[in-house]
């Protein structure tokens, strides 16, 4: 729900070392639409002119370790082989609509962890969190904390 606090971990995993300026975290709240606007005969029979909108409810990245992705002169540095975990916690801004997802829109939240590689991004899977509407007191009394864990792998060298 808005408003409240989402914790989580990111796991990286990594069977050699690795060059990075840092490992970060990515939130994503966003509502998409799509629909065709016009009739078939306004666009020569191909059924209207294809319309799209994306809106950011909110969308943060965290750096875990390394450098901010804003300081310039940041150096890649190396995150030695072996098992890591970085925890985080983002506050939920309040009054968020609930997720939704039908054939014409959908209302997605997504937690994606990463590294800044020197050849690009490497990226982990990417999580959906739910988002649900206000409670009643009786839900909230049998509502109990929901935990996901998910971790990024990386073998060999990259």
């Amino acid at each position: 729900m808005g408003g409240e606090t989402l914790r989580g971990a990111l796991e990286v995993r990594l069977g050699s070392d690795l060059k990075t300026k840092g490992i970060r975290v990515q939130l994503i709240g966003e509502e998409v639409a799509g629909w065709k606007s016009g009739t078939k005969g306004e666009q020569g029979g191909h059924g209207g002119k294809q319309v799209n909108e994306r809106k950011y409810n909110f969308k943060v990245e965290r750096t875990l370790w390394g450098f901010q992705r804003s300081d310039e002169s940041a150096v890649f540095r190396v995150l030695k082989s072996g098992t890591h975990r970085y925890e985080f916690d983002y506050e939920l801004p309040l009054n968020l609509p609930c997720s939704f997802k039908h054939a014409h829109g959908k209302i997605l939240y997504t937690v994606r962890g990463y590294a800044e590689r020197p050849k690009g991004v490497l990226k982990s899977n990417v999580e959906p969190i739910l988002i649900f509407g206000s409670p009643t007191a009786q839900l909230l009394r049998q509502m109990k904390p929901i935990t996901t864990e998910n971790s990024l792998t990386v073998g060999g060298r990259l």
